[in-house]
């Protein structure tokens, strides 16, 4: 990538790390650096430093003063280029529904019933278009639509049946019992190590801190039990901790995602995901144009 900007003219720096940083107060000073001064920074890492790098300090000040930042996983030619514009378009309407709403309640077969307040927060589209100042994203499939609640108001229960990225996917459930928009209680499956590490954390990692929802009906629909989980169209997580990067208000060390399956999301009543499908008219018209397609390829 480098050689291919600098037979474009432009002035490349190539910083190469070999430290294990699992958190942005490990990361390299010469990699901080070199982002501080990029008007471009692609950082090609392993997918595991995307979620502590999305929402670090280092990402948040480039991105303020205008600056793209990309967190680069694998080769950006292995994917349909033409697809992912698409799933690109369903994202944006979905964070523009989040943006737009005033409550979400998010409900699964499983057990979970969690009601959220979102009135005045703006909805959020991470996707892999880097196209004007300021955006970022992860590089090249990552695809999520996004919004803080506000920080006092989720309430419920939610049963992490899918994964969580501090224990994996979920061989057993996990249940949280959310009060005043804060885990109040954490009971089964991995719930002690979860617990152990919001409380390292410190203050404020319990926070129902985001409301996310996936959007990449390309990607693979197989959970990995990581952060790539997230992008699985239909698919809806819940963060906990700091959500500054997203215009909320909560502050903390730490910012980690739960995974349900199967979830029903509604904003201000209407159906946005249901049965793990979008349930956007966009989406699902373009679903049906598929199967019709797949029929008729099937009988000829």
């Amino acid at each position: 990538m480098a050689e291919t900007a600098r037979a474009r003219g432009l002035d490349v720096e190539l910083v190469e790390t070999a430290e294990d940083y699992r958190r942005e107060a490990d990361m390299p000073g010469a990699a901080i650096a070199a982002v501080d001064a990029a008007d471009v920074a692609l950082l090609h890492v392993d997918v595991s430093r995307i979620q502590f790098g999305g929402h670090s300090e280092y990402r948040r000040r480039a991105t303020a003063r205008g600056a793209r930042v990309a967190f680069v996983t694998y080769d950006v030619e292995a994917v349909d280029g033409e697809a992912l514009q698409r799933v690109a378009e369903d994202t944006r309407r979905v964070a523009e529904l989040l943006g737009e709403a005033t409550s979400a309640r998010v409900t699964t077969d499983a057990g979970t019933m969690l009601e959220l307040e979102l009135a005045g927060r703006r909805g959020t589209a991470l996707t892999n278009e880097l196209a004007f100042p300021g955006a970022w994203g992860a590089l090249p499939d990552f695809f999520e639509a996004a919004v803080a609640p506000l920080e006092e108001s989720a309430d419920g229960v939610v049963v992490v049946d899918g994964m969580s990225l501090v224990t994996g996917i979920a061989e057993e459930p996990i249940v949280l019992r959310v009060e005043r928009g804060r885990v109040a209680e954490l009971s089964g499956g991995a719930a002690a190590r979860l617990g152990a590490y919001l409380e390292a954390a410190g203050a404020g990692a319990d926070v129902v801190c985001e409301l996310g929802v996936g959007t990449n009906d390309v990607a693979p629909s197989v959970l990995t039990g990581g952060f790539v989980d997230k992008r699985i169209a239909g698919t809806v997580h819940l963060g906990l901790g700091d959500n500054l990067g997203l215009g909320g208000a909560s502050r903390a060390a730490t910012h980690t995602d739960v995974l349900v399956r199967s979830a029903r999301l509604e904003l201000d009543g209407r159906v946005v995901v249901a049965n793990g499908g979008l349930r956007l008219p966009e989406a699902m018209r373009r679903a049906r144009r598929d199967a019709r397609g797949s029929a008729r390829g099937s009988r000829a």
